[in-house]
């Protein structure tokens, strides 16, 4: 369980959905929930993440998006100055943010894959050599009941 401020304000979205189960509104981030593009689906969503499929955990990176943008942009009507010098470290647009997405969900989804290969790999091997002691067994009492 984290903090819907900690998905919005890090650089690794991704991280903060798949190591948590669910984020809360806090005092700090109050102002998110009331917001008109925070949906019931979206507070839904943040509710149980361990169940949200590829257009879920899409949706959600693009209302996180949308709220950088809308609260982000009043923050630097405030503080014109310092726009100029982060804009080395401007936030990705919208299509690079969801390719590195898609990326990163694609890399998930082979990684769950390959440990389940894995998994039956170790099944098959397992009941193979259950099956060869087996064999070995009767093998012996046979050959010692002759």
């Amino acid at each position: 369980k984290a903090s819907v401020a900690s998905f919005i304000n890090t650089d690794n979205p991704t991280s903060v959905l798949a190591n948590n189960h669910k984020l809360e509104f806090d005092d700090e981030t109050r102002h998110y929930e009331k917001d008109r593009r925070t949906t019931s689906e979206i507070k839904t969503c943040l509710d149980d993440i361990q169940v949200l499929g590829r257009k879920e955990i899409k949706d959600l990176l693009r209302w996180r998006l949308s709220m950088i943008k809308r609260y982000k942009k009043k923050e630097g009507e405030e503080n014109d100055q310092d726009a100029d010098h982060e804009e080395e470290d401007a936030p990705l647009t919208l299509e690079e943010e969801e390719k590195k997405i898609d990326e990163e969900i694609e890399e998930k989804l082979t990684r769950a894959q390959q440990r389940k290969r894995q998994q039956k790999k170790k099944e098959r091997k397992k009941a193979a050599d259950t099956a060869n002691n087996s064999l070995c067994f009767n093998h012996i009492v046979a050959i010692t009941t002759h």
